[in-house]
């Protein structure tokens, strides 16, 4: 993502309703909040599908931290119960005077700290068999797999996809990862969004949207 914002700073990363972010503003934005951010740690993103989530995923990854996204739509005792079993060395929020509010201002942090084995992601399980679990997901675990679908698939800049995954699901990463990667535009959904056929059709028309990803299910429902 950094090196899109290098490369091509002006062009357009994020669409969130009235909100448009270029690769230069987001990765400037990433980089503020990254600084306040403790290295080599868990930090929880508790923020709604938005663009700030997507500044939030990007700045503990620049600061070499493992997201763990929680839902603002889950019920509270599920979110305790993966605060508790994960303990978070940090927790970003909305503006809030006890967490780290996502609009913050200060100089940013220099180059990324995650590499390979370090941990990336850990992702909370359903809970269906109990408590939520977490998965924990490196970098390496993450990124073997990129080449190939950019490759396979085509992706690239000047491509645009919607980002309408629950944030605290594992697909949320393709949506997400894959095409900032490749410096495709990223157009949110909002949330509730995602299960207004008619609303996507709208978002798809409207921002030529050329790049889709959805499970089998829910792809012949969207087409039917």
């Amino acid at each position: 993502v950094w090196e899109w914002a290098e490369r091509r700073p002006d062009a357009v990363a994020v669409r969130d309703g009235d909100t448009v972010l270029s690769y230069g503003e987001l990765t400037a934005r990433a980089g503020r909040l990254a600084a306040r951010l403790p290295a080599g740690t868990v930090v929880g993103l508790h923020l709604p599908r938005s663009a700030d989530f997507l500044i939030g995923l990007l700045a503990v990854l620049r600061a070499g931290a493992a997201c763990l996204p929680l839902s603002p739509t889950d019920p509270p005792a599920r979110v305790e119960s993966i605060l508790e079993t994960v303990a978070p060395a940090a927790l970003i929020t909305a503006r809030d005077a006890t967490t780290i509010p996502v609009d913050t201002e200060g100089p940013a942090a220099g180059a990324p700290g995650g590499r390979g084995t370090d941990l990336a992601f850990v992702m909370p399980t359903s809970g269906s068999t109990g408590r939520p679990k977490a998965v924990r997901i490196t970098h390496a675990n993450y990124t073997s797999q990129l080449p190939w679908i950019l490759h396979t698939f085509g992706l690239g800049a000047g491509d645009v996809t919607l980002f309408r995954a629950p944030v605290s699901f594992v697909s949320m990463l393709r949506q997400v990862v894959w095409p900032l990667t490749a410096g495709a535009e990223l157009v949110v959904v909002p949330p509730g969004g995602e299960v207004d056929v008619a609303g996507m059709a709208g978002l798809i028309d409207a921002h030529r949207v050329s790049w889709l990803t959805f499970i089998s299910p829910a792809l012949a429902h969207f087409l039917a």
